[in-house]
């Protein structure tokens, strides 16, 4: 049998927000950081991929490094 309790808050749950990473601001040579804090480096990587295809005319590269991602604008 479950206990029911009441007026537990939901948790967020995390999701990679446009607004999170600046892909729309960034001009060519541009990078940013984001660190894995707690995330699957791969996950982070794919969606930044699927940002870059999104932008038909803009390129993004990633490598990993201290921790965590850094992402450049190459195109």
């Amino acid at each position: 049998m479950y206990e029911i309790d009441k007026n537990v808050p939901m948790p967020l749950i995390y999701r990679f927000e446009e607004e999170k990473y600046p892909f729309e601001k960034m001009e060519i040579g541009d990078s940013f950081f984001a660190s894995f804090e707690g995330r699957d480096s791969r996950r982070l990587q794919q969606y930044i991929s699927k940002k870059s295809k999104e932008f038909n005319l803009k390129k993004f590269v990633t490598r990993t490094c201290n921790g965590g991602i850094r992402c450049w604008r190459v195109k």
